[in-house]
């Protein structure tokens, strides 16, 4: 039956009422109000029944006996205990007889609950759950717990937690508990502006403005929502500014927005620390920002404890080249997620970096980068050659000197003027380099101008290649 039609029967009862005014046609309407939660006209129903089988008894066993009082205190006692009258409920249920120990258990539960929430209440002064001391903050939350797990809570008791899970940093239990407040007024200040505010501090920005503008529309000039609101938007904006950037690859100027929106509400919460993610992804990519994503990535990985923030610790590593760390870091993401990819993939990859760093490093042996191209590999390779000849230079030691450096030029070149050898040692696979490389002895890549300084002939021949 809906809400309209209940009102119909309502009425009709009332006529019945007014024309056999009798415990049954009492009882008819206050099992209507039952089913309608008006709890007051059930109350005043059933006792209007209770008179009305008095009336009609013979007697006080018999009006007892009568399964019309029975009825009546049963429905009396139950909207009692829905009003949190739990105490005039107990009597009433008790005196219902089989049907009523079940209802009466909870009154006395709701009659407990009601007794330590009015001894909290007492204790607080009427102060604000932000001014409480910490021990009456947990006390008047449990008395809270025992009426909501009742289900007798009212709006206001739903505010009040809400307002303490708030203060506990319990931001999931502030939505929840503003909902049935919100359910009952829409246009509740205090609810929105907790709702709003448990949105915000969890990071989700679209949810938590539409709060608070949906009470800006009913208070246009409540200064806090207007405060939140104009804060709301200014992070919002910052973290947009940011993400366009790292999407655009400018990673120092991300950083610089996730700064400027911690700086905007430096607060402890949710989002402090997603912020802190994002800047330790956007220094990891930054150049020469290596050491300062160690540092921030480590705190927050401390501080999460999940695979993908120890992932995240060690992509830092690897971008400040400590390739032992990054193994280990990435190790222990594997042992915490076994299914994680970015885990394992990270493992290998450090793992590679460790075997490449035992290697030659032929980029430096040329003093080139690892992203130079070929005609800058020649130019590198034609001024070292001409530099470390051995026939440029006089004295054992000396030439010595230059035969290791000449053969160590030579090697580097042969590899990375090749684009597979090349491609090979970036990957860091292994490779053989044949002992007629360029620079070697008795090579058979000539030099297309011959010795130095008239001594090309002395000791054998040095050979180039210039691919």
């Amino acid at each position: 039956m809906i809400k309209g039609e209940l009102a119909t029967a309502a009425a009709l009862f009332s006529e019945l009422i007014a024309l056999e005014p009798t415990a049954a046609s009492y009882l008819k309407r206050a099992a209507l109000n039952q089913r309608r939660r008006d709890w007051h006209g059930v109350v005043a129903d059933a006792s209007a029944a209770l008179t009305a089988a008095s009336d009609a008894a013979t007697g006080a066993a018999n009006a007892a006996a009568d399964p019309a009082v029975r009825k009546a205190l049963l429905l009396r006692g139950q909207a009692r205990t829905h009003m949190g009258d739990c105490a005039a409920a107990v009597p009433d249920l008790v005196a219902a007889g089989p049907d009523g120990a079940t209802h009466a258990d909870r009154a006395q539960r709701c009659a407990a609950a009601f007794t330590a929430l009015a001894a909290a209440e007492a204790r607080t002064g009427g102060q604000s759950p932000a001014s409480l001391s910490a021990p009456l903050r947990v006390e008047l939350q449990t008395a809270l717990d025992g009426i909501i797990t009742l289900q007798l809570g009212t709006p206001e008791h739903f505010r009040t937690r809400a307002e303490l899970a708030l203060l506990r940093g319990d931001f999931h239990a502030v939505i929840l508990d503003t909902r049935p407040v919100l359910q009952a007024n829409a246009e509740d200040m205090r609810a929105l502006l907790l709702r709003g505010d448990a949105y915000y501090m969890l990071g989700e920005h679209a949810n938590a403005v539409s709060h608070y503008k949906q009470g800006l529309r009913s208070d246009p000039e409540h200064r806090e929502l207007q405060r939140r609101f104009k804060l709301a938007r200014t992070v919002s904006k910052k973290l947009e500014e940011a993400e366009e950037a790292t999407q655009q690859g400018r990673h120092a100027d991300a950083v610089r927005k996730l700064d400027e929106a911690l700086a905007v509400d430096p607060r402890p919460r949710v989002l402090t620390g997603q912020l802190e993610e994002k800047k330790c992804a956007a220094l990891t990519q930054a150049p020469g920002r290596a050491k300062d994503a160690i540092a921030l990535c480590e705190a927050v990985a401390h501080r999460v404890n999940t695979a993908d923030a120890w992932c995240q610790l060690g992509d830092a590593h690897m971008a400040g080249e400590d390739w032992a760390a990054a193994e280990k870091v990435f190790g222990r993401a594997a042992q915490m997620d076994q299914g994680s990819q970015r885990a394992r993939q990270g493992v290998h990859r450090a793992q590679l970096e460790v075997k490449k760093a035992s290697r030659k490093d032929y980029y430096k042996a040329l003093g080139v980068a690892k992203t130079a191209g070929k005609k800058e590999i020649k130019k590198a390779y034609l001024k070292l050659a001409k530099q470390f000849h051995p026939d440029m230079v006089t004295g054992e030691q000396e030439k010595a000197e230059a035969e290791t450096r000449f053969h160590s030029i030579g090697e580097a070149y042969e590899v990375l003027i090749d684009e597979e050898k090349r491609g090979r040692y970036d990957r860091g696979e292994d490779i053989e380099v044949p002992q007629g490389h360029p620079g070697h002895r008795g090579g058979g890549f000539p030099f297309p101008f011959g010795g130095f300084g008239g001594q090309g002939g002395q000791g054998g021949s040095f050979h180039f290649n210039f691919g």
